[in-house]
């Protein structure tokens, strides 16, 4: 990762292991940074993560593939609904998504930097994070994910430990929860958001794109019918969310209309600058 991220996200301990949560730990550097990356369907927030991920120390959750990925795992209790939801343009209960999306954070090591693309996609999908994700809430998911999911429960584990250790510390006062380096941001919240990566581009150039890309994807949802509704979605439900996060102070806003090689170029120097 540049260096300069950790200046926007939170200083971190550069030698602490970057995998591992301490035990009984209270430093808000272990909390997961999160940079959301927002766009219409066809504005390359794909293509610009996994360009991010190349070259900075970042990973990518997708949630329209984590989304992809329950549909076609055997014996999904989503499924159906996922699939269904997909194809109508529709957006998933903000419960499936939400719980696969703390999997995929899970897996890969929980005190990292995410890049979540694709979400949250409305009012739902952000007042659930907003409330998921605060420490009590997010405690009771971690041991329900701990209970379905065996392979995480290590995992869980030690996020559990980090997050009562968090809430000892609050509950000793604001004084305590400061460090030399700052109070942390969101103290009441098991994750801290960064900013959002908003990837804007006209709807024309989304639709050309989507329909190059319908000939040889084979996504259900890259068809013209399906793309006219994902639009009409993303106007009336994830615009609102982009337009929250700018009261916040909190967009980092690109022209994705150009070519791949042009928006990088923007993207990769927003990443060194902050």
């Amino acid at each position: 990762m540049n260096p300069r991220i950790s200046t926007l996200c939170g200083k971190r301990d550069a030698m602490a292991a970057t995998n591992t949560i301490e035990s009984g730990t209270t430093r808000c550097e272990k909390k997961p940074k999160i940079v959301f990356v927002l766009g219409g369907p066809g504005a390359g927030k794909g293509t610009q993560c996994e360009l991010l991920t190349k070259h900075h120390r970042v990973f990518h959750i997708s949630a329209g593939d984590c989304l992809r990925e329950e549909r076609q795992r055997p014996n999904s209790k989503d499924g159906e609904l996922i699939q269904e939801c997909i194809r109508e343009g529709r957006i998933v209960p903000v419960e499936i998504t939400l719980t696969l999306l703390l999997k995929k954070m899970l897996a890969r090591g929980w005190s990292e930097v995410f890049l979540i693309d694709g979400f949250p996609r409305n009012q739902d999908n952000l007042d659930g994070w907003l409330s998921f994700t605060k420490r009590e809430n997010l405690m009771t998911k971690l041991e329900q994910i701990s209970t379905t999911n065996p392979e995480l429960a290590p995992q869980c584990k030690q996020v559990l430990e980090q997050l009562q250790a968090e809430g000892k510390t609050a509950a000793d006062g604001a004084a305590n929860a400061s460090q030399a380096n700052g109070a942390c941001a969101d103290s009441d919240s098991g994750v801290e958001i960064c900013f959002c990566l908003f990837l804007d581009c006209s709807e024309e150039t989304m639709e050309a794109r989507l329909l190059e890309r319908g000939k040889h994807s084979g996504r259900a949802d890259d068809n013209a019918a399906a793309i006219k509704k994902r639009f009409r979605t993303y106007k009336e439900e994830t615009m609102p969310i982009v337009q929250y996060f700018e009261k916040q102070n909190k967009v980092k806003a690109i022209d994705a209309g150009q070519t791949v090689e042009q928006v990088w170029s923007r993207v990769d120097q927003l990443f060194k600058n902050l």
